[in-house]
């Protein structure tokens, strides 16, 4: 055997052995998952090896489902508990697993038997919509294709090659979006109800300057609030310790109360009466705004309203402590002042510009100077030239540069941002447990937040058809026939 044919021999070999162990050690990989896959699950119970469950093991036994789902309820004597017992037992049979079906719903929902009488249970029927997948979904451009290159197949945008696309544009909440991606994927095949919506969207489309008012006043004014999030966030942050976030859910649940939900009110107030679903909307929305008045009174009496949203702080008459910090806070806001008027007068100098440029922004996370904290500053500048000018004094850092400006600070700025650093951990120490107290409170009100978001939700979701529908060249003329005697 010759050399060559040696080494190609030899070469082969290795190439072989380099595959095998890649594939043992992707064999390994996808054993190792099967494991922790099947000791995750509790197969076979003890004691009873032919019992099969195929749910996961859960921290909460399946025999408190029962005594949780009672409180939930509001307690054996209300009727929302009758309800729940007579669907219990129509199921016969099937009970058991249903109720432990329900207790690792609740489980990973974090829902205990603290938010007592917060819940009712609905009969749910399969039936009542239409099931469409994903292929069907796309054959009719019901819902934006996923992927890439999609405009190039279908054409045009994402707000204009689907169904979802252009009913989506109109919208203005995120909880609106999701609704309606809710509706096109499961539609409606109850008659009654399908022309309880058509006459809702008939009656925005008739009336214009009203459904111009919900739209551009309403909702725009909760554009920004994301309800579903903000729910999240104050049952995270209620058994967190993060004052600072857990403050700042209450002050979104303030602003929610305060500045978001009245708007909307007065809007549907100028509506011209008539149709059920909108005044039923609406009543709904009057009782979530009667039972957030607590909660307006909690933020404000805990929530320092004059330093937030730049900082979120409880108030300093809770603590003597507090009184001192706060003041030595509000001696550095000055100093900060004072910092910015000089460095604007320094860039004229520079520049021999006349005008006040420089803008002082809080840092983000991202910023050089500012990796571990959100509470240091930075100046900005939107001229981008800028930067040359700048790093002619030895006393500027310039950090970054990008389209919308020069980013850069001085040694007293980030000296004086650390100053507020040091401050803000002393005083989130001592104001940790009056947080606790009032975030024990604010959890409370997460059903009244969930209800405000489906029914904000339907309210943008039929705005959005009437302003398509209003707005679309084609009308188009509906035939109704009316049987009598008959089955149809």
């Amino acid at each position: 055997m010759s050399v060559a044919s040696t080494e190609i021999t030899t070469e082969n070999t290795c190439k072989m052995s380099q595959q095998q162990a890649r594939r043992a050690r992707q064999m390994s990989t996808t054993m190792k998952h099967l494991t922790e896959l099947l000791t995750s699950r509790s197969d076979v119970f003890v004691g009873n090896a032919s019992a099969v469950d195929v749910i996961p093991n859960m921290p909460k036994p399946s025999n408190t489902v029962h005594s949780t789902l009672t409180t939930l309820l509001g307690g054996e004597g209300t009727d929302r508990y009758v309800v729940y017992k007579g669907f219990l037992e129509s199921l016969n049979e099937h009970g058991s697993i249903c109720l432990r079906a329900i207790g690792f719903l609740l489980h990973q929902l974090s829902v205990t038997s603290s938010d007592e009488d917060g819940y009712e249970m609905q009969r749910g029927h399969l039936n009542s919509h239409l099931a469409m997948d994903r292929t069907a979904a796309e054959c009719i451009n019901l819902l934006p294709i996923k992927g890439v290159n999609t405009e190039v197949l279908v054409g045009g945008t994402e707000t204009n090659n689907s169904i979802y696309g252009v009913l989506n544009t109109p919208m203005k909440s995120k909880m609106g979006s999701r609704l309606l991606q809710l509706w096109l994927r499961q539609p409606l095949v109850d008659l009654k109800e399908i022309q309880t919506r058509q006459h809702a969207v008939t009656t925005l489309v008739e009336n214009s300057l009203e459904r111009d008012a919900l739209r551009e006043e309403g909702l725009a004014a909760i554009s920004s609030m994301d309800l579903d999030a903000l729910s999240g966030k104050l049952e995270i942050y209620s058994a967190s310790s993060n004052a600072t976030k857990a403050l700042e859910a209450l002050y979104k649940l303030h602003l929610f109360a305060t500045r978001g939900l009245p708007v909307v009110l007065n809007v549907l107030a100028n509506f011209p009466d008539g149709d059920p679903l909108i005044e039923k909307l609406q009543q709904g929305l009057i009782e979530v705004s009667s039972d957030l008045e607590q909660s307006v009174q909690l933020v404000e009496a805990v929530l320092d309203m004059d330093v937030a949203p730049r900082d979120y702080l409880v108030k300093s008459s809770y603590h003597e402590h507090l009184g001192d910090i706060r003041q030595e806070l509000d001696q550095i806001q000055e100093e900060l002042d004072f910092i910015h008027r000089d460095m604007n007068d320094l860039w004229n100098k520079m520049s021999g510009s006349s005008s006040d440029q420089v803008r002082l922004e809080t840092a983000d996370n991202n910023s050089d100077n500012n990796k571990k904290s959100t509470c240091c500053w930075q100046f900005r500048i939107p001229d981008t030239n800028a930067s040359k000018i700048l790093q002619k004094d030895s006393g500027i850092t310039v950090h970054r540069l990008l389209k919308n400006g020069v980013y850069f600070s001085t040694k007293e700025l980030r000296q004086l941002g650390s100053k507020k650093q040091d401050l803000l951990v002393e005083y989130q120490s001592h104001q940790k447990e009056i947080v606790q107290n009032a975030m024990a409170v604010g959890v409370t009100y997460v059903p009244v937040l969930e209800r405000a978001s489906i029914l904000l939700a339907q309210l943008d979701v039929l705005q959005s058809l009437a302003h398509v529908a209003a707005n679309f060249t084609i009308k188009k003329e509906w035939k109704t026939k009316n049987y009598r005697g008959e089955t149809h």
